[in-house]
């Protein structure tokens, strides 16, 4: 083909560029090279590389001689290295884990950005520097020497304090059969893993705690039932001498006494039965605060500020105040020489565009009402902040403290469906932030008739009462006798069940308890709602009723345990006769 034709295949601006090239190898007489695009015959592109020199004749330009190589897979395999060499880039730069390179004299040669963000951290080293160690730990310590990925596990304070936890991992590079060809360093920050472990693990041993608590305080309340039940029958009873009603007084005030240790039992197994109301969680706390002054001294200093003031929670308030006398407690004792102690209440969001991730990962998105009680104490250090919510963990003197008081505070938040944070460093104070969900009822308090002390009797009817604890089941139907009412007795479900297909014509009323042998008291009336739809039933129990929507309408009442007998025959005598009416 001719010159011209030869060039037409040459792209545009490759042509001009290899012209220039060529104008100013001829004006210098030198030699040139040049890499320039070629469209071949079959239509793909080739990518040549000529190298040639003028020749001159008579002082003029005469000819080129040279040579044209095609490079087309040289370049094509040059390009795809450098598109790996960008994605390798990318990868190493952008991979969660720290990577650093040392050369053969323990050198710091390369790091990615995570890598000489820990290091900054670990050993404050930079690119050309040795790195003999990380956060104290030679780097001999941290090589893998087997097969098997082993990590090490090393800390160092960070940032405000902050003790920071990484895995780290060395091995050496081999190169021409030895290792001599440097070290590469792997660094993984999980802080954050090992605290959602710690915190997992601590969850589970409370959660096992606290069943093992419930079933102590199921079975106390059986037994304080009977306490509160017969002796209060006996303070009925006519022609009493004056010591005999004092000593009957005396009994049933230390059973009464008892049902509040029941309830921190089951505040601390998150299982205890309250009544709760919508209450402004403002009002609750600004009310607390005459209250501490029987606790604090005069060298602390109380504040409190809310941000919002539509803090509607769910709540049970004798409860909340419960939380803030031990709060309150714990600031007062972390601040021996004085102090400044701050109750903050606020309105979050979580969840919602652009809004901010929830604090806690088993924290629902939504609306939550926060308390943070903050002190400007001597702060807790991080081992201690693992154990601060274990029963009977505490770090005052023998004789000073139960270590009860921030398990109960934890079991009665999580009882409210809310949850806890607590923010703290050694010299730094505490802040414990409570969440709780925000409600938007505002109904007001209901008040309760207390006017009649007397057992109720009316028209008589025959109940079937059914429960395992032989002394509970007794007290029951005497209360139900002493009210004029003929009962059948049973001491598990299927019994009942039994005596309730046997008598179903005569039973009106049936009082089960829930937690019981064979058959419990759920699965008995499920079994009694399918032969009588219209049965009244009366649960009693110790322990609250769960999973509220798969028995809702099960059980006309519920009482719980320990009940005084009196209040018993009331919600009965209330059942009875709405029935008939």
């Amino acid at each position: 083909e001719s010159f011209t034709r030869y060039w037409e295949r040459v792209p545009e601006d490759d042509r001009s560029r290899v012209r220039k090239l060529v104008k100013q190898a001829m004006k210098s007489d030198h030699p040139y090279e040049v890499e320039y695009r070629f469209t071949h015959a079959e239509g793909d592109t080739r990518y040549f590389l000529e190298r040639g020199r003028p020749v001159f004749e008579n002082g003029n330009p005469a000819h080129i001689d040279g040579v044209i190589l095609d490079i087309t897979r040289s370049h094509l395999g040059e390009e795809e290295s450098k598109r790996l060499y960008s994605t390798l880039d990318t990868l190493v730069s952008n991979i969660p884990i720290g990577i650093i390179l040392l050369d053969n004299e323990n050198r710091i040669a390369l790091y990615n950005p995570l890598g000489e963000n820990y290091l900054g951290n670990l050993s404050g080293s930079k690119i050309g520097d040795p790195l003999t160690s990380l956060a104290g730990t030679p780097m001999a310590e941290l090589m893998i020497t087997s097969s098997h990925v082993i990590s090490h596990e090393i800390t160092a304070k960070g940032k405000e304090g902050r003790t920071a936890v990484y895995d780290a991992a060395a091995r050496h590079i081999r190169a021409q059969g030895d290792d001599s060809g440097g070290m590469v360093v792997i660094i993984r920050d999980v802080t954050e893993q090992r605290e959602l472990r710690q915190w997992a693990q601590t969850n589970e041993k409370l959660a096992a705690v606290g069943q093992l608590a419930s079933g102590i305080a199921h079975d106390f309340s059986n037994v304080l039932t009977c306490v509160i039940g017969f002796s209060e029958m006996l303070l009925t009873e006519e022609g009493l001498s004056k010591e005999v009603r004092r000593q009957l007084k005396a009994i049933n005030e230390s059973g009464l006494r008892g049902t509040d240790l029941i309830g921190q039992i089951m505040d601390f197994s998150r299982t205890s039965i309250d009544d709760r109301k919508p209450i402004n969680l403002e009002g609750s706390v600004r009310n607390f605060m005459r209250f501490l002054d029987r606790i604090l001294s005069d060298d602390i200093i109380v504040t409190v500020e809310a941000t919002d003031h539509n803090l509607m929670v769910n709540a049970n308030k004798t409860k909340i105040e419960q939380v803030l006398a031990n709060l309150a407690v714990n600031a007062r004792d972390a601040m021996p020489e004085g102090g400044k102690l701050n109750f903050t209440l606020s309105l979050l969001e979580f969840g919602s565009p652009g809004g901010a991730e929830t604090p806690l990962p088993d924290m629902a998105q939504g609306h939550w009402v926060c308390l943070k009680v903050q002190d400007s104490g001597e702060g807790i250090s991080d081992d201690v902040k693992k154990h601060i919510f274990d029963p009977f963990f505490t770090t005052k003197n023998p004789g000073k403290g139960t270590g009860l008081g921030l398990a109960q505070v934890y079991g009665i938040v999580k009882q409210h469906g809310g949850h806890m944070l607590v923010e703290s460093s050694p010299g730094a104070g505490a802040t414990f932030s409570i969440f709780l969900p925000q409600i938007h009822s505002t109904d007001s308090d209901k008040n309760e008739n207390q006017e009649d002390s007397k057992i109720p009797r009316g028209q008589s009817t025959t109940i079937l009462v059914v429960e395992d604890d032989a002394v509970v089941r007794n007290l029951i139907v005497t209360v139900l006798e002493e009210m004029g009412h003929t009962c059948l007795q049973e001491k598990d479900g299927l019994q009942g069940l039994r005596c309730f297909k046997d008598n179903s014509s005569l039973i009106s009323l049936i009082v089960t308890d829930i937690i019981m042998p064979e058959m419990n008291g759920i699965q008995m009336s499920r079994e009694i709602r399918k032969i009588s739809e219209d049965i009244k039933i009366i649960a009693v129990s110790g322990y609250p009723l769960r999973n509220e929507d798969n028995i809702k309408g099960l059980f006309t009442v519920f009482i719980k345990k320990p009940f005084k007998a009196i209040d018993f025959a009331k919600e009965v005598d209330k059942v009875i006769k709405a029935k008939t009416s």
